[in-house]
């Protein structure tokens, strides 16, 4: 006999819903019964009401997607219905299949992860797939032509670091006591001086 039990009172929060049958609660069969008598959204009812008499066909049970359907009619055919989905299953009774003996129920939950796992890995490397395909590769050559600039590049920047420091330190021995705001001031320029040198050599370079 399969195991029927609140939504919002299940323990197993690993457990995936789109593999479940669901039972509603008679707060939302009278939301359905009202919706149903409603004149407005003659289409979406007629919908409502098949779905209704496959619910009782199959035994007052639905699927998970058939919820989903379910949420979507209501708010279209009545505008009192102000639920959010899973306060719409926190109004059903979740019918649990047995998970250690039930092998089609864990093919199921396999499937399923294996499907979400294929969806995320797809959606992360589509992208990475594009650029790769599309960027083209450096040969020796080219390599050979960007060595002296990634040269200059790196030495330019050891130039302008090491200036800072051996500036900051030239103006705190010249001056009669330690005063890091004006070293710091006359580093920074004397830096800047350098920098501009260093990069009119580099545009020279390139």
């Amino acid at each position: 006999m399969l195991n029927a039990i609140r939504f919002n009172k299940i323990k197993d929060k690993n457990l995936d819903p789109r593999v479940l049958k669901f039972r509603l609660s008679v707060k939302i069969r009278r939301i359905i019964e009202s919706s149903l008598k409603l004149e407005n959204n003659p289409k979406e009812r007629e919908k409502l009401q098949k779905m209704m008499e496959l619910e009782e066909a199959n035994k007052s049970l639905m699927s998970y997607d058939d919820l989903n359907v379910l949420h979507s009619l209501l708010l279209r055919i009545n505008s009192d219905y102000n639920f959010f989905f899973y306060q719409l299953l926190d109004e059903t009774s979740a019918i649990i299949p047995p998970s250690s003996s039930n092998k089609e129920y864990a093919s199921r939950v396999s499937e399923l992860k294996r499907k979400e796992a294929n969806q995320i890995y797809h959606s992360m490397t589509k992208g990475l797939k594009i650029v790769a395909s599309n960027q083209p590769r450096l040969n020796d050559n080219d390599w050979r032509q960007l060595k002296p600039i990634i040269t200059a590049l790196v030495n330019s920047i050891i130039v302008i670091v090491a200036s800072f420091f051996f500036i900051y330190k030239a103006v705190e021995y010249a001056l009669p006591q330690k005063n890091i705001s004006i070293q710091m001031l006359v580093a920074i320029l004397g830096t800047c001086v350098i920098a501009s040198a260093e990069l009119y050599f580099f545009i020279k370079i390139m």
